[in-house]
């Protein structure tokens, strides 16, 4: 009865084939039925002089038909480095030993290479592409959807192939995740300006490729897409005209603060502002009415410039609308023009 079995493997660029031997003991051998094989009795032999497949030491076996046929089942991993080879032949072999001997009596090497098999030793899990853009997503600063644009996410893999790529968008902000996956040129083009809604707010982004054999490689990116907006309407204003701020933040912002000219707050403290958001937004608009004092000596003409903060997550974007003071002849000339 079989009492060895394993297999070699060959390939021109590998010098020396790699051959797996493994012992499956005889005793407790049951003649009238099927009978499993204690594993610790299974042992297993390396040789060669370079190592493609490492033994995973999950070995079972049994034998049935009345130990005319036996059954292996052995695990092995791929080795992980650059210089494995792309395809591999299996060819299996069987050997019993001679009673009250150690020679062991091999099955026919024609026979067994009949029975060969290519393989492709594949540890190494697929490129991921295109997704340079976001790896400055949280970078601190705040990114708007118009920043991204549209993106392309590729994924190559030189072994196996790639057998699968897709994308996952969570928007915490909104409670809404989207999935896209690989068109039939192998890539997933998403455009971030197609739907601020969705795109801007808090994001995870999980990209995820999948070669032949199983090897994955996941990327992940996160960010708060924060937008603001501020202008000042009129942008010029006589001493004593009124002026309205309008701010609008984009992304769920946190918190407003406005900053107003030190010649304004020092007339009014009410002007300096800050908003507060308990229940965030998508979108949020405040509008601020203010007056340019009539007096000369404390407003003389110029440009003033106001700063407008959004903060969320500890992130925040910053606007410079500008107020231009004209002077009170310049007004009564046009007046007297009209």
């Amino acid at each position: 009865q079989v009492d060895y079995m394993g297999f070699y493997l060959t390939k021109a660029s590998i010098s020396g084939d790699q051959t797996f031997v493994t012992y499956i003991p005889k005793e407790g051998v049951n003649l009238e039925s099927s009978s499993k094989v204690n594993a610790g009795g299974i042992s297993t032999s390396i040789k060669g002089s370079k190592s493609i497949f490492k033994d995973a030491s999950n070995k079972s076996s049994y034998r049935k038909d009345s130990s005319q046929t036996t059954v292996l089942t052995q695990g092995f991993t791929v080795k992980d480095t650059s210089d494995a080879p792309k395809t591999v032949t299996v060819v299996p072999r069987a050997g019993a030993t001679k009673p009250k001997s150690s020679e062991v009596l091999e099955s026919k090497l024609s026979n067994d290479k009949g029975h060969a098999i290519k393989i492709i030793p594949d540890g190494v899990s697929p490129t991921i592409m295109g997704d340079d853009i976001l790896k400055n997503l949280d970078s601190g600063t705040g990114v708007s959807h118009e920043e991204l644009g549209v993106v392309e996410i590729t994924a190559i893999d030189n072994q196996s192939g790639l057998k699968n790529l897709s994308v996952s968008i969570e928007n915490v902000d909104a409670h809404s995740v989207r999935e896209y996956t690989m068109d039939p040129e192998k890539k997933i083009s998403i455009d971030f300006t197609s739907d601020p809604v969705f795109f801007e707010g808090e994001l995870h982004i999980t990209i995820r490729a999948v070669d032949n054999v199983g090897n994955i490689n996941t990327k992940t990116y996160g960010a708060d897409i924060l937008k603001l907006t501020a202008d000042i309407e009129p942008n010029t204003l006589p001493r004593g005209g009124e002026g309205t701020l309008h701010i609008v933040t984009y992304g769920y912002a946190e918190r407003v603060t406005i900053g107003f000219p030190e010649e304004l707050k020092a007339i009014n403290e009410g002007l300096k502002k800050d908003y507060n958001y308990a229940y965030p937004e998508f979108i949020k608009e405040e509008g601020i009415d203010f007056m340019i004092p009539y007096n000369k000596e404390e407003i003389p003409p110029g440009t003033y410039t106001f700063t407008i903060t959004a903060y969320k997550n500890g992130k925040t974007v910053v606007a410079h609308p500008s107020v231009t003071v004209i002077d009170d002849t310049a007004l009564k000339a046009r007046v007297r023009l009209r």
